[in-house]
Order: structure tokens, then C-alpha cells, then sequence
């Protein structure tokens, strides 16, 4: 859903087998969201102790499900299970510069400087949970 035109290859990450991986599902379709879950540190933040932080990756939702509150639910679901299960005090991301405002809608800040994965901007975003 992220890189359409890439292989599953692409998207693989040598961490992904200690993440926890949730799904979107309606009844009528298949899996219309995706998103992962993984207990790691935010790179390069210094101050005051952030607590325990859970990074989201891989989140996407279907192009013909979105602006359907499908995602936000799916968000939400993953706070509420960082934070019971995973015990986290801090959820954050790596998220494409276009979706920025969408993400602030959802209580995250923008934080640190930007990066680049090939062409695409990106903006690390934080929440507290």
C-alpha cells in the first residue's frame, strides 16, 4: 500500500519479526490497512527521559478506504495497545511530510530534523500515550 510499485522485498525489514503486525479488515473486502508495531528507541533525541517508546511503521491504508476513519481507528487501537501491552509512554514515527497535518489532527508533534527514504520527505512525529 506504501510502495505499490515495489516488491514485497522492498518493504521487508530485518526487524520485522519482532514487531507486532495489525490489520484493517471489512467484511466485504480484504485488508484495507496495515500497520506495525516495535518497542524502540527514538534516534538522536536528547533532554528529559522519554520513558518507554514504541515506534509505528509500515502504516498505510488502501486508497479507496481512506477519508473513512478507518486508519484513525486503526491508530488509535495501536496507542491503546502500546500503552497496555507494550507499556509505552511515548508512540512516534518516521511519516511522509504529506500526511504532517493529518497526523497533528491526531494529537502528534513534529520533531527533529527531516529525512529522506529515495525521493520521499519525510517528518518524525511523536505522541504521548
Amino acid at each position: 500500500m506504501l510502495w505499490p510499485d515495489k516488491d514485497l522485498a522492498f518493504v521487508q525489514l530485518p526487524e520485522d519479526g519482532s514487531g507486532i503486525h495489525l490489520g484493517a479488515f471489512l467484511m466485504s473486502e480484504d485488508l484495507v490497512a496495515i500497520i506495525s508495531l516495535f518497542a524502540e528507541d527514538i534516534p538522536h533525541v536528547t533532554g528529559p527521559d522519554t520513558g518507554r517508546t514504541v515506534r509505528f511503521r509500515k502504516f498505510a491504508c488502501d486508497a479507496k478506504h481512506q477519508y473513512q476513519g478507518i486508519g484513525s481507528q486503526l491508530l488509535e487501537y495501536v496507542a491503546s495497545l502500546a500503552r497496555s501491552h507494550m507499556n509505552g509512554t511515548l508512540l512516534w514515527c518516521d511519516a511522509r511530510t504529506a500526511t504532517l497535518v493529518w497526523y497533528q489532527k491526531r494529537g502528534f508533534e513534529e520533531f527533529g530534523e527531516r529525512l529522506y527514504k529515495g525521493p520521499v520527505e519525510y517528518v518524525r512525529v511523536r505522541r504521548e500515550l
